[in-house]
């Protein structure tokens, strides 16, 4: 019991130090075994959570780069819905003015004066 409270105490004072005062430390060689043992479980420790930091830092880019992928995808069907239906009246506009440009030169060519006295 008595050794657990007192590396409590070590793991607090190497927190308020910090990794960079441990390493310095534990390398001038000062401490008792038990205290170097903590200090390299520490280090350890401190390795760990800068890996899982890291690890959690990609894993929110690799998201980030899914919705913008999705977000991209969104925009593109879009995109092609509205190309679509803008093809198809392009294509009702030329239907119009084919149609249009026949009866005008019908009209122009006298085919059409059989129907002058529909109109009147």
């Amino acid at each position: 019991m008595f050794e657990r409270s007192l590396k409590q105490d070590f793991m607090e004072i190497f927190s308020s130090k910090g990794e960079a005062w441990v390493r310095a430390h534990l390398e001038e060689g000062g401490w008792t075994a038990p205290q170097a043992a903590w200090a390299r479980e520490y280090l350890h420790d401190c390795n760990l959570r800068r890996a899982e930091d890291v690890e959690e830092a990609r894993r929110r880019e690799a998201e980030k780069g899914l919705q913008i992928s999705a977000a991209s995808v969104a925009i593109a069907r879009a995109s092609a819905e509205a190309s679509r239906r803008s093809a198809k009246w392009a294509m009702v506009a030329a239907g119009v003015t084919a149609f249009g440009i026949v009866v005008s030169a019908a009209q122009s060519l006298g085919w059409l004066e059989w129907a002058k006295h529909i109109t009147k």
